[in-house]
């Protein structure tokens, strides 16, 4: 258990962000759901504008 994985690998960065993400959920998670709402409605907002420039453009 002692062997150092490597950097770049992608399978332990999503290891690294899912153990993020329910350490985050864990610890505050009367504050993840209206983070989340947040993140949903930024998201909405950039794919709605991406989609007009695409249109007009």
């Amino acid at each position: 258990m002692s062997i150092e994985p490597s950097v770049g690998d992608p399978e332990i960065s999503a290891a690294k962000l899912t153990n993020l993400f329910q350490i985050g959920r864990s610890q505050a998670a009367v504050n993840y759901v209206p983070e989340m709402w947040w993140m949903l409605a930024a998201q909405f907002i950039v794919l709605i504008t991406l989609l007009i420039v695409v249109v007009v453009i």
